[in-house]
C-alpha cells in the first residue's frame, strides 16, 4: 500500500526546513530517536513513541525549499534507528 502525505503549515520554509531534516529537530517533532543523511538516496530511520519503526531513504533535498523521502512504517530491521541492530 501506497500513501502521499502533503500539509501546509503557517510557517516559513527556513523554519520547517530542519524539522524536515535535522535528527534532534525530528524528536521534537515525530521521533524518540532519528537517523537522518538527507541527500539524494540518503538513509532515514525513525523511530516514534519508542515502538513504531520506519525506515527509508530521501529523494529530494533543496534547503529552504523542499523534502522527499519515501519511508515504510514497520519496517523490518528498523527498530534500531542508530543502525546498530546490523539493518
Amino acid at each position: 500500500m501506497e500513501a502521499t502525505k502533503e500539509m501546509s503549515i503557517n510557517a516559513s520554509p527556513a523554519t520547517i526546513f530542519p524539522y524536515l531534516v535535522d535528527p534532534e529537530k525530528l524528536v521534537q517533532w515525530m521521533g524518540t530517536e532519528v537517523l537522518s543523511d538527507p541527500v539524494p538516496h540518503g538513509e532515514f530511520r525513525v523511530l516514534c513513541g519508542g515502538v513504531n519503526p520506519g525506515a527509508g531513504e530521501f529523494v529530494e533535498v533543496k534547503p529552504n525549499e523542499k523534502v522527499i523521502f519515501h519511508v515504510r512504517l514497520g519496517r523490518a530491521g528498523a527498530s534500531d534507528p542508530r543502525g546498530l541492530d546490523g539493518s
